[in-house]
C-alpha cells in the first residue's frame, strides 16, 4: 500500500506522496526490497502533462499498464473526461484494487478528482489514496500542527508517517 493525499487551496494544488518499492518480485518485505534494489521503486505520483498530474496508490500493476499505454498514444487524443472514464475502467477491472487521484488545471482553476471506492467524486476540495492507517496518522498529525503554511503542515505531517515504523507499508526512496 502507500498513501497520497492532496488539497486544493485557491488556485493551488499540493500534493504529497509516498515513493513505493512493491513487492511484486518476491521480496521478503517492502523494507527489505527497497534496500537491496533502490533502482526499482516506483513513483506514485507522475505529470502526464503540464497540466495533469496522476497519483495512484494499490495494484500497481494496473497504473504501470495504463501509464505505458498512455505514453504510447497521441497526446492531444486525451480530455479530462476521457481519462477519468480509462482510470474509472481500471479501477473497475482490479476490482477497486488501484485508486486514483487526478489533478488537472482547468481555465487556470485546480479540479481534483478521486477515484476509489467504486466511486468518482469529482472536483473535491481535497483527497487521499492508499492506506487507511497512514491516513488516519497524517490526519492527526496535520491536525496538531497551529503554524505554517498548507504546504508545510502538509509536508511536515507526512514525514510523521513516513517516519512513524508503524507504518511499514508506506516507504520513500529518500
Amino acid at each position: 500500500m502507500t498513501l497520497v493525499v492532496c488539497r486544493k487551496e485557491g488556485d493551488d494544488v499540493f500534493i504529497q506522496s509516498d515513493s513505493k518499492v512493491t513487492d511484486e518480485f518476491g521480496a521478503s518485505t517492502e523494507r527489505h526490497f527497497r534496500q537491496n534494489l533502490p533502482l526499482a521503486g516506483l513513483l506514485k505520483t507522475v505529470f502526464l502533462h503540464p497540466h495533469v498530474c496522476l497519483s495512484f496508490a494499490g495494484q500497481s500493476a494496473f497504473a504501470t499498464k495504463f501509464l505505458k499505454d498512455f505514453i504510447a498514444t497521441n497526446l492531444s487524443e486525451w480530455n479530462t473526461p476521457k481519462l477519468v472514464a480509462a482510470l474509472f475502467d481500471i479501477h473497475r477491472q482490479s476490482d477497486q484494487g488501484c485508486e486514483f487521484v487526478l489533478c488537472v488545471s482547468e481555465d487556470r482553476k485546480p479540479v481534483i478528482v478521486s477515484i476509489k471506492d467504486g466511486a468518482i467524486n469529482a472536483d473535491a476540495p481535497n483527497a487521499w489514496i492508499g492506506s487507511q492507517h497512514g491516513f488516519e496518522a497524517y490526519q492527526a498529525a496535520f491536525h496538531q500542527m497551529a503554524d505554517g503554511t498548507t504546504q508545510e503542515r502538509m509536508r511536515s505531517a507526512f514525514k510523521t508517517v513516513i517516519e512513524n515504523p508503524d507504518l511499514p507499508e508506506i516507504v520513500t526512496s529518500t
